[in-house]
């Protein structure tokens, strides 16, 4: 995780991992971090680094581990 990130422990395990294979099969990249969570009741919210350059991307998922949105935060102008 980078200095500084928020890292809610009360995510259960089940969220970041089906964040991880959404976000894998969305960039076909297996390349990823888990950079943030932010735990809430309704659905939580996992950021994730894709690749070496760890582009952002933001998954928001129930805590049982179902994917309700996956969202590249890059600046797609800038590429």
């Amino acid at each position: 995780a980078a200095p500084g990130a928020i890292m809610a422990r009360s995510v259960p395990k089940a969220a970041p991992n089906a964040c991880l294979k959404a976000v894998a099969k969305a960039t076909n990249n297996n390349t990823l971090v888990i950079t943030g969570m932010i735990f809430s009741e309704a659905n939580s919210e996992v950021t994730i680094g894709v690749g070496p350059q760890k582009a952002p991307w933001r998954c928001l998922v129930s805590n049982t581990g179902v994917v309700q949105e996956t969202m590249s935060l890059a600046d797609e102008g800038a590429l």
